[in-house]
């Protein structure tokens, strides 16, 4: 069973696309989970994992396997603590075993990308 996490938050509309495709998408032998809290990715990180999410600075849906390929931000604060360094960090520590991301353009709606996301995940399946 493929396990997906789904990140977002549901009060941004531009952040919670990945939420929607979630509730929304029916795929046999994959699990989709909402994810609200890093704390929740890493518990559930275990074993062959794909994180949904948005992401700025593509413009159309990617499967990214290497955490390498995603920009680092320098941390002025909490606040710039998200999900990216987060996995980088769980990475470098040795707790995370197969991690990808299944990344949404930020700034499309669900609809304009559902059905991308449903090919890579069949695919991945299969």
């Amino acid at each position: 069973m493929l396990k997906v996490l789904a990140f977002g938050n549901t009060l941004h509309q531009e952040d919670k696309v990945a939420i929607d495709i979630a509730r929304e998408l029916t795929i046999p032998g994959v699990v989709f989970s909402e994810c609200h809290s890093l704390d929740q990715a890493l518990q559930a990180a275990r074993g062959d994992t794909i994180i949904l999410d948005v992401a700025r600075g593509i413009d159309r849906v990617m499967l990214i396997d290497d955490l390498d390929r995603i920009k680092a931000r320098h941390l002025y604060s909490l606040h710039d603590f998200d999900l990216g360094y987060f996995l980088k960090l769980m990475q470098s520590m040795g707790s995370l075993d197969s991690v990808r991301i299944l990344a949404l353009p930020y700034g499309r709606a669900s609809h304009e990308v559902i059905d991308e996301v449903a090919q890579v995940l069949r695919s991945l399946v299969e």
